[in-house]
């Protein structure tokens, strides 16, 4: 990705080495490579690292779109479209480094924690909205890291432990949510469901699943 500093701001670049004809690609502190005045510095396998991360902004995507948070001003009438795009695109970056390489603006790698910038334009492009529409802490995305030593195999920790989301009950809840602001603002429930293409009967009782997520 080339776009990652350890927690001294320096940069973090792809190389690689061969060991018995194996190749093995690592991100590696700049100053490591240049022989810097620092001898110390970041050494982290690339495969688990770019996994890592795609999870982590996986798991921030999915955490967003469940809590009805990625745009700054929420529409009911493309809520549920929303969702599906940004579902979507969880999924992809878990398994797209070319995709993951191109939303993260930037990153760094402190003591415990990652924390990343996400490019506004290509979160934008990705969900199909507007950039000024997105929500500021979509594009901030801040997690647990740390490394585990066996040896000489390095296993990067990173991120929460969560189990797989129920889809459906995550639609409908992010739904609730902004039926339930709707009806604070004064949109009737007639309103909303003309606007939602949801009847009144199938809006009414899904409502209080709002105030139950709180």
């Amino acid at each position: 990705m080339g776009k990652l500093r350890d927690e001294t701001g320096d940069h973090l670049t792809p190389t690689h080495t061969k060991r018995r004809r194996r190749r093995f690609a690592y991100y590696v502190s700049n100053r490591l490579i240049t022989g810097g005045t620092n001898p110390s510095g970041s050494r982290l396998p690339a495969e688990a690292l770019e996994a890592a991360i795609g999870q982590i902004i996986a798991g921030h995507l999915r955490k967003a779109a469940a809590g009805h948070a990625l745009l700054a001003a929420s529409e009911a009438s493309s809520a549920t479209e929303l969702l599906h795009r940004a579902t979507a695109l969880a999924d992809r970056v878990e398994g797209d480094l070319a995709l993951l390489g191109k939303i993260i603006a930037s990153g760094t790698l402190a003591l415990g924690q990652l924390q990343l910038d996400l490019d506004p334009v290509a979160m934008a492009g990705a969900l199909d909205v507007p950039a000024a529409a997105l929500s500021g802490k979509l594009l901030h995305v801040i997690s647990a890291f740390a490394l585990r030593r066996r040896g000489v195999e390095t296993r990067i920790i990173a991120g929460e432990t969560i189990p797989a989301p129920d889809e459906v009950l995550q639609r409908t809840m992010a739904e609730a949510h902004l039926w339930a602001r709707a009806l604070r603002a004064g949109t009737s429930l007639i309103e909303i469901a003309r606007q939602t293409g949801r009847s009144e009967p199938y809006i009414r009782p899904r409502i209080p699943l709002a105030f139950l997520a709180r």
